[in-house]
């Protein structure tokens, strides 16, 4: 017997000790006398299956009989003498054979062979698991994706995209112990196949809250490493790359929750170890590449260099309880730590971070060592259900719609799709053992899988915080689920049978208010219900089955990959009026929302019929199709016209779509500058001599607006000073150019890369005087120059051309100096009549020699 058993049997008859006075249940009579069931198992963990089990002795009574799998009750859905028809419970998290009995106020008996939970033979032998979720590329999880689509807003595993998790048993299997780790907010449903929806979701709490079995079974084990084999390679070993230097003292951050003084009420505000207050979004790094060319990591100024190739995890600790279970990757790194060598068209090799990954998992201290091959990273498109506005790729920022009818015949059914995820599948290969090595059974590797988890979690939140989770769908499919050839992609839909099953989740739990002078924000109204996140999360996780001898079974080590989003939910079966049922009720092409009709009332009654070209029965721009068909029309209140919906300033005037007027006055077909100049925020003229013209003015919250608020001398980008002394005044300044008038600061706080008074680049221009520190997200000088077609607000004086064709490019041209002889980069004319410091000293003189920026071409 093994130790795993020999406690649960002893808390088992611990359990069932009674004090011996009490009457027995069973009162005489005949036993149930189970012969068969149906079907001996089903593929996951969820239950939901109906089966037959035949016998005798059942009795026929529905009320006084009782079937039990392990230790949940089966939902009885018929019965006689001699059968019984029941809806099979929920199994055990780790899954596995379990009991069946049959119980009647006569006794109880066995079914023959039980029932078997399947959650795969790969979990079979696990004495622990270690289990890295890669979210470099997710939208909330990392920074991988950059400033896109808001996505740098928030980030909640910091800048490294990696978490890890792990535990370990000493010598006593546990099957698929870790499955309720993999996703947000865990769970440890396996609903192979097909789509589960329980209430209350099964959330695993891992064994007992006292924590007695962990601290007999688990081996504390301090910390585990990855090394990317991809450096191995000679041709990638010089990537200078590799190397990364970063400002360890950059990440201490404190934070003052203000107070009310004898000098008044002081402001909440965070500093970083630099003594400069944070950013305010995750769209700054507090990361430098600080080695570069021969510059060195200074220990002593904080810094500390990292090889890419090796990545080490952290045990963290509790002040009472050592083994978390949880680790931190000790990766301040701004780049990934996954990905391989690639060759480029010309011969280069190169580090891809978007490709498979040789990895080699190192457990020292259980003498533990595999090489495994993580599969890219997925990337998950919301191709339909969500309001992505065109970006399907950003599903995880935006809301479910609520409203599926792909078959677009303006009705909701449960048998519609109500939303759409679609992923390219990994074909490649893994690091599956030989056949030589099967056969002499030395393979550390025994068995490797792939599978994609699909889940819709409702979290709610309550007035004291977290409450639990109160329903939960979940699906888990094979990675090439629905592969089609034409586009290579995989596909799994959301019934609306499924998402019509979760209730109202209103994201907006939290209220602020302005004590003191400064916002805050504060847990949601305590008289209202419905407040949390519909947490939706799709990840594609790769499990390798590895040997321990230490241990005595199988380490799995498990690689996730994928995205998560927290949004609102408003369920429209549960509305009362048509203009929310998901229903074209007056049949003009429009259902709910997107029907003129529910902007001002609550019914679907063609009161707004013809207001609009997009409802108005008519084929405005003459392309054959009308209204609600006319792809130009998104909603009833569009204007249907190939120019007036098609998210583009065609005529060039700043105001695109519905915001132009030349599309809302007459027949609003065309944007053809029909109305430009009738207003002062539609002229193409700088009215307020501010810098800011038309659309780009704030004053112009829309087109038929004055634009006559001037200087507003609190806002930097919008005060007619140049704040940070580089020449250019607001709109002309570079990061005013990219933050728009609205922008509070001229220059970004300078991180360490642009305030050491060193050209760490080598492209001539130091500090402030670099374009490069006004640029997110690292406030690094890293590049020689920019292009102008690609960045905003770049000058003549760093767009790498010799634009007055005087021999001399960008920092070389005495064009691009100040006064003073300092090259800088925000001036926007080479040619400017500057003189020269000569050979002898660095001063202007009457030596100096005058660049005109003319030169001899010859010609």
């Amino acid at each position: 017997m093994t130790m795993k058993n020999s406690i649960l049997i002893a808390l088992a008859l611990t359990a069932c000790q009674g004090d011996g006075d009490l009457p027995a249940y069973y009162d005489g009579g005949p036993s149930p006398a189970p012969a068969a069931i149906s079907q001996f198992s089903e593929a996951g963990n969820v239950g939901g299956d109906v089966v037959t089990i035949s016998g005798s002795n059942f009795g026929g009574d529905h009320d006084s009989i009782t079937v039990v799998f392990g230790s949940q009750n089966a939902d009885i859905l018929s019965v006689n003498d001699s059968e019984l028809v029941v809806r099979v419970p929920q199994g055990p998290i780790h899954g596995g054979q379990v009991a069946v009995r049959v119980a009647t106020p006569g006794g109880q008996g066995l079914v023959p062979g039980g029932y078997t939970y399947d959650v795969g033979d790969i979990l079979d032998d696990q004495v622990g698991y270690i289990l890295i979720s890669e979210q470099w590329d997710s939208c909330y999880g990392g920074i991988g994706k950059g400033t896109t689509g808001g996505c740098n807003d928030i980030a909640y595993n910091g800048f490294t995209g990696l978490e890890g998790t792990a535990a370990f048993f000493d010598r006593v299997p546990f099957p698929n112990f870790h499955s309720m780790y993999i996703g947000w907010a865990g769970g440890s449903d396996m609903s192979v196949g097909e789509w589960t929806v329980q209430t209350p979701a099964q959330m695993a709490n891992s064994f007992d809250m006292e924590s007695a079995m962990e601290d007999m079974l688990f081996k504390d084990i301090p910390g585990f490493t990855l090394r990317n084999k991809a450096w191995d390679s000679s041709s990638l070993q010089a990537d200078e790359d590799q190397m990364w230097c970063s400002q360890i003292n950059q990440f201490d951050r404190f934070r003052y929750n203000g107070s009310n003084g004898a000098d008044g009420y002081i402001a909440p505000f965070e500093i970083t170890g630099q003594g400069s207050v944070s950013a305010p979004d995750m769209n700054t790094s507090l990361l430098n590449d600080a080695a570069i060319g021969d510059q060195v990591c200074d220990a002593q100024a904080g810094q500390r260099n990292y090889d890419r190739s090796e990545l080490t995890f952290c045990q963290t600790h509790e002040s009472d309880k050592p083994n978390t279970y949880m680790y931190k990757a000790d990766w301040p790194v701004g780049r990934n730590f996954m990905g391989r060598k690639a060759t480029r068209s010309s011969g280069e090799a190169y580090f891809d971070e978007n490709r498979t990954s040789d990895i080699e998992v190192r457990v020292p201290s259980i003498g533990l060592s595999a090489d495994v091959k993580f599969p890219p990273p997925i990337r998950v498109f919301g191709t339909e259900g969500f309001e992505t506005g065109g970006d399907a790729s950003l599903w995880s920022l935006v809301q479910l719609g609520n409203c599926g009818d792909p078959d677009g015949n303006g009705q909701l059914s449960l048998d519609d799709t109500a939303a759409r995820f679609q992923w390219f599948p990994y074909n490649g290969d893994y690091s599956i053992a030989d056949a030589d090595c099967v056969e002499n059974n030395t393979c550390n590797i025994k068995d490797v899988r792939t599978y994609v988890r699909v889940t819709l979690h409702a979290m709610d939140l309550g007035w004291f915080g977290g409450i639990g989770a109160s329903i939960r769908a979940s699906i888990v499919v094979p990675d090439d689920h629905g592969y089609d050839e034409e586009t290579n992609m995989s596909t799994l839909d959301v019934p609306a049978s499924v998402l019509y099953q979760l209730p109202h989740v209103n994201s907006q739990w939290g209220a602020t208010n302005t004590l003191g002078g400064s916002q805050t924000l504060s847990w949601g109204n305590p008289l209202n219900t419905g407040y949390g996140y519909l947490i939706v999360a799709l990840d594609r996780v790769t499990e390798y089955a590895v040997e321990s001898r230490e241990l005595g079974g199988n380490v799995v080590v498990a690689h996730a990959s994928g995205d998560f989003g927290f949004m609102s939910w408003d369920n429209p079966l549960l509305e009362t009026d048509d203009c929310g049922d998901c229903s074209d009720n007056d049949g003009d092409g429009w259902v709910d929302g997107n029907d003129p009709d529910c902007v001002a009332g609550d019914n679907e009654d063609n009161a707004a019929f013809g207001t609009y070209t997009c409802n108005d029965g008519i084929d405005n721009d003459s392309d054959g199709r009308v209204d609600a068909d006319d792809s130009d029309c998104s909603t009833g209140r569009d204007p249907e016209s190939p120019e007036c919906g098609d998210g583009v300033d065609n005529d060039g005037d700043g105001w695109t779509d519905g915001d132009d007027p030349d599309c809302s006055i007459g027949a609003g077909i065309f944007e053809d500058n029909a109305t430009f100049a009738v207003t002062s925020c539609n002229d193409g003229t700088d009215n307020d001599a501010d810098g800011w013209v038309d659309a780009e003015d704030p004053a112009c919250e829309s087109a038929e607006d004055e634009e006559a608020d001037g200087f507003v001398a609190e806002v930097e980008c919008n005060d007619g000073v140049d704040n940070d002394g580089n020449g250019d005044i607001d709109a002309e300044d570079t990061l005013c150019a990219n933050s728009g008038a609205t922008g509070t600061a001229e220059q970004n706080p300078l991180s360490s890369g642009c305030a050491d008074g060193e050209d760490n680049d080598a492209d001539g221009y130091i500090d402030g005087k670099d374009p490069d520190c006004e640029f997110n997200p690292f406030r690094n000088e890293g590049r020689e120059f920019r292009d102008p077609e690609e960045y905003t607000g770049i000058d003549e004086c760093y767009d790498g051309i010799d634009n007055d064709l005087d021999g001399a490019i960008d920092s070389e041209d005495p064009g691009c100096w100040d006064s003073d002889g300092t090259p800088n980069g925000f001036i926007d004319d080479e040619s400017r009549a500057l003189y020269v410091p000569d050979d002898d000293d660095d001063i202007d003189d009457d030596d100096d020699v005058e660049d005109t920026g003319a030169v001899d071409t010859g010609l």
